[in-house]
């Protein structure tokens, strides 16, 4: 099953299952997303990528610290086609 399949799928049929858990060591803080808040950050976001302009097979770069919201970003930059370029953070 395609990746993106897997995603709406979850979302569908496990939407208040846990699906990304963010823990921040040392700090004892922990944040996680339901696969359903996963599918709709994604969702929004390839929407508003789209309402700017992009399209199937442009190129988007991707330049985010670790975190939570990572994946969720680059599921929305795959949405709409396009493709997501990551650049590491800590080379800038």
């Amino acid at each position: 099953m395609p990746i993106m399949e897997m995603l709406a799928r979850n979302a569908r049929v496990r939407p208040d299952a846990t699906a990304l858990i963010e823990r921040e060591p040392g700090a004892n803080r922990r944040r996680e997303i339901t696969w359903l808040e996963f599918d709709n950050l994604a969702n929004k976001l390839a929407n508003a990528l789209m309402a700017h302009g992009i399209k199937r097979e442009d190129k988007v770069a991707l330049l985010m610290m670790n975190c939570l919201e990572w994946l969720p970003v680059y599921f929305g930059i795959m949405k709409t086609g396009a493709l997501a370029v990551s650049l590491n953070f800590r080379l800038t």
